[in-house]
C-alpha cells in the first residue's frame, strides 16, 4: 500500500506544475494578442502533470500505479472525455489549459476528485481482467 506521505509530495509536486501550467497559459494568451500565435507548450507541460495525475488517482483506489496501468488509464480517461485529471486531483473547478476561467461539469453532489476516482474504479475494474 502506498504511503500517504508519498501521495503528499506526489500532490504538491502536482500543484506546483499546475501553478507553472496556469503561468504559461497566461503567457501564452499574451503573446497570442501581440503576434497572433497561438503556442502550444501549455500542452506539453499538462500531459506531463496529467500522467502523475493519474498515478496518484490510482494510489488513491489502492492499485499499483505501474507504467502500464498509468497509460491504459490516461488513455481509457481521454477515450471517455475525462480531459481533467490534474483538475481532479488538486479539486480544481476549473481549466488551467484556457485563459480565463472555465469551469469544469461535475456531478451534483460529486466532488470533482470523486467522480474522477470512481471512474478510475471503472476501468481498472473493467480491465483487471486483462493487461492491467
Amino acid at each position: 500500500m502506498v504511503q500517504l506521505k508519498t501521495i503528499e509530495k506526489e500532490q504538491q509536486a502536482l500543484t506546483l506544475m499546475a501553478k507553472n501550467i496556469e503561468q504559461v497559459t497566461k503567457t501564452n494568451e499574451q503573446v497570442d494578442k501581440l503576434t497572433g500565435t497561438t503556442y502550444w507548450s501549455t500542452d506539453l507541460l499538462y500531459t506531463g502533470a496529467s500522467t502523475l495525475a493519474v498515478k496518484i488517482l490510482l494510489q488513491k483506489i489502492g492499485v499499483k500505479p505501474t507504467e502500464q496501468r498509468i497509460k491504459t488509464v490516461a488513455h481509457e480517461l481521454e477515450d471517455s472525455n475525462y480531459h481533467y485529471p490534474v483538475e481532479a486531483v488538486l479539486n480544481i473547478d476549473h481549466d488551467l489549459t484556457w485563459a480565463g476561467r472555465v469551469e469544469l461539469w461535475k456531478p451534483a453532489g460529486e466532488s470533482l476528485q470523486e467522480h474522477y476516482l470512481n471512474r478510475v474504479r471503472e476501468i481498472t475494474s473493467d480491465l483487471s481482467s486483462t493487461a492491467l
